[in-house]
This record gives structure tokens, C-alpha cells and sequence, in this order.
């Protein structure tokens, strides 16, 4: 088995979990916001930095933003920092996915559809969550599969996002 297909099921299960920046909002575009790290149960580092916004969200690949992702040493020979081109954002209340076009990081994911979900639990309340993973196929492909529908992460770890629904 490849190292590719041993790393994206252990990618995908990566989580994280955060205190919150804002309630959610109503009105105008879905936007999903914020950082969140993790540091999985060997000692690598994972963090997530996203601010992206989509006016037609969860239907279109019309989304504009940044998304970035890091993933410590350990899944690859070195530290890896993916960057991302978003093109579809979904906020439904306080859970919201981000899918994005893969445009720098380790080679053999540059053109791949990188995904991030996460959770924004409040001011002051449970921590906020992200998780992440890698799709292969095109941006129309990932949004008709439902890639860009936002449903609950795993257990959460440190971060900070702010989810708007515009509905």
C-alpha cells in the first residue's frame, strides 16, 4: 500500500478544537474564519488558518478566500504547508465546510481538492472543532459528491473560528 493511501484515512480523522471569536451571523455571504492546531497523538503539530466566503454556498465553485493548511514532520519527510484556492464555502448555523484547489504544498496533492470543516461553538462555550482531509477529483465533482455540506468534526482541539449562515 502506498504511503498516499496510508495517509489520507489518517489525515481525514485529524481534528481540532478552539475558543470562539464571535456568535454566528446572519445576512450576506456563508464565511467560515479562523485558525485552529493540534497536536495528534504523536507529537506532530497540524493547523488549520482559513477565511473564506462564497455567495452561492454549498451550489457553486464561486468561493474566494485563502485556506491554508499545515501538517507536521511525520506524514512527510518534513513539515508540509499546503495552500489551498477555495471554491466552495457552506455555513448551515454554527457547522461549515471549506473545499479548496490545492496550489502549493507536497507535490503529490498539487491540484487535489483539500477539505476543512469546522464547528463554532460560541463565545465562551464548548471548544470549537476542524477536521480535514484530501479529495482527488474536480471542483464540480467534490460539490456534487457533498463534499461541501458541513456536518459535525471529531472531538474538538485548539482553535478559533467564526461560522456565518446567510440564511
Amino acid at each position: 500500500m502506498s504511503m498516499r493511501h496510508l495517509l489520507l484515512p489518517a489525515m481525514v480523522a485529524l481534528v481540532a478544537t478552539a475558543t470562539v471569536s464571535g456568535p454566528v451571523h446572519a445576512a450576506g455571504p456563508d464565511q467560515v474564519q479562523g485558525k485552529g492546531s493540534h497536536r495528534d497523538e504523536a507529537g506532530r503539530v497540524h493547523s488549520v488558518d482559513v477565511n473564506a466566503t462564497d455567495s452561492t454556498p454549498g451550489v457553486g465553485t464561486d468561493a474566494n478566500g485563502k485556506l491554508t493548511l499545515f501538517v507536521g514532520q511525520g506524514f512527510f519527510s518534513t513539515d508540509v504547508t499546503f495552500k489551498a484556492d477555495p471554491f466552495c464555502v457552506n455555513a448551515q448555523g454554527n457547522l461549515g465546510a471549506v473545499l479548496g484547489t490545492v496550489t502549493e504544498g507536497h507535490p503529490d496533492f498539487l491540484g487535489q481538492t483539500l477539505l476543512v470543516r469546522v464547528i463554532d461553538n460560541g463565545k465562551g462555550k464548548d471548544a470549537d472543532a476542524f477536521s480535514f482531509g484530501f479529495l482527488n477529483g474536480t471542483p464540480e465533482q467534490a460539490v456534487a459528491a457533498g463534499y461541501c455540506r458541513p456536518f459535525p468534526s471529531d472531538p474538538p482541539v485548539p482553535g478559533d473560528f467564526d461560522v456565518r449562515d446567510r440564511s
